[in-house]
């Protein structure tokens, strides 16, 4: 009789140890049905698995001899499950984090679409590996191990995307990288340098690699590109200076003058040319000086031109076109009819005008003035 109760308890004992293990392998399974980056056909691989862990240790409490061999069955069944389960779960955080890897792809601006593609097919096959690993995990150090290096993977995926990034914008034209410095290309290399501060050691040496490839070694790195740009913007802003803001004497202009206007002027067509770090160096060297900026000094330029050339067409020129060098009968009112507008004149306008008289060979305007005065005088 004693003997049948025992039997009927270990009976008991199993049907309970099994609808646990049941009760297990249902949270599992729903748990894993929640899961937001396998596919179904994944999810469903992973649920067999926990089935399989389930029906294991179903198997195994029902070999149980006694209640101690029941709850060994019931806790490495737990454990089987619980391992399904984790593998489950670190799948999906790979993917998650495959998925977050692309978007950071699909966020960099100056990635063309091959390279993007080209690079996200890249975190599917770490992703792939890393799954496989997961799989093949004979312990949760093992599931750790993977992700970790799935991790570690889709980083140095990233940071090739960014170097190529900062590559393209920075160091890169229509025709692949810039293996000379000009002003077409000098703005754009130096508007890397705060990126590139924002990088990370690994992601400068990649982008270092990509410069010396694509460049044939002519350059090594972005360093080099910017040494070379602040030489070339020196240079370039130091002949400018000395071609059109120095005088005779080897001094720098500090004002727009009748003398110097012209040879200001003259400079426009290359300044238009020039990087703006180009423009940056040349008025920093023109305001160390105590001078105004080439734009003040081209605008105070071309107002005396105007005004100084509008005075003589109007006041001095005659119908033949040829600037008056002397006052007559003929032109006297001409003359007198501009005092008013010469009272009006700054006096380096009122230089800039007579040295074109004198120049012409002429006399100054106050001189022609003077004598159209007299004239005018003998005829009244």
């Amino acid at each position: 009789k004693q003997q049948g109760s025992a039997d009927m308890a270990l009976i008991q004992s199993k049907a309970e140890a099994m609808d646990g293990i049941a009760a297990d392998a249902k949270a599992a399974k729903e748990a894993i049905d929640k899961l937001d980056n396998l596919t179904k056909a994944e999810k469903n691989v992973k649920k067999s698995e926990v089935d399989s862990a389930a029906a294991a240790a179903k198997n195994a409490v029902n070999a149980a001899a006694d209640a101690d061999g029941i709850n060994n069955a019931v806790q490495n069944g737990q454990a089987a499950i619980a391992f399904a389960q984790a593998k489950a779960v670190a799948a999906d955080g790979v993917m998650e984090a495959a998925k977050e890897a692309k978007k950071g792809i699909d966020a960099l601006e100056n990635l063309t679409s091959a390279e993007k593609a080209a690079l996200k097919a890249g975190i599917d096959d770490e992703a792939d590996d890393a799954k496989v690993a997961i799989d093949n995990a004979a312990d949760e150090d093992a599931i750790l191990a993977a992700l970790g290096n799935a991790e570690a993977a889709f980083l140095d995926t990233l940071d090739d995307a960014a170097a190529q990034d900062f590559v393209n914008a920075y160091t890169m034209g229509k025709d692949g990288l810039y293996k000379e410095i000009n002003s077409n290309n000098a703005d754009q290399i130096l508007a890397g340098k705060g990126p590139w501060a924002e990088m990370t050691d690994g992601q400068k040496a990649k982008a270092n690699a990509l410069i010396e490839a694509g460049t044939g070694g002519s350059v090594a790195t972005y360093d080099d590109y910017v040494l070379a740009c602040e030489k070339f913007v020196k240079e370039e802003a130091d002949k400018f200076v000395k071609n059109y803001l120095t005088g005779e004497d080897g001094q720098m202009y500090k004002e727009a003058t009748a003398k110097n206007y012209e040879q200001i002027l003259s400079g426009k067509a290359d300044w238009d040319k020039k990087s703006q770090a180009e423009k940056d160096a040349i008025n920093a060297a023109l305001m160390a000086n105590g001078g105004k900026s080439y734009e003040e000094l081209l605008k105070l330029s071309g107002e005396i031109k105007e005004n100084s050339e509008g005075f003589i067409k109007k006041y001095l020129t005659g119908q033949d076109g040829q600037i008056y060098k002397e006052a007559t009968r003929q032109n006297y009112q001409q003359i007198l009819f501009g005092k008013e507008a010469w009272d009006k004149m700054s006096q380096v306008e009122k230089d800039a005008i007579n040295a074109v008289l004198v120049a012409n060979g002429g006399k100054t305007y106050e001189e022609l003035l003077k004598t159209a005065q007299e004239i005018e005088k003998q005829i009244a």
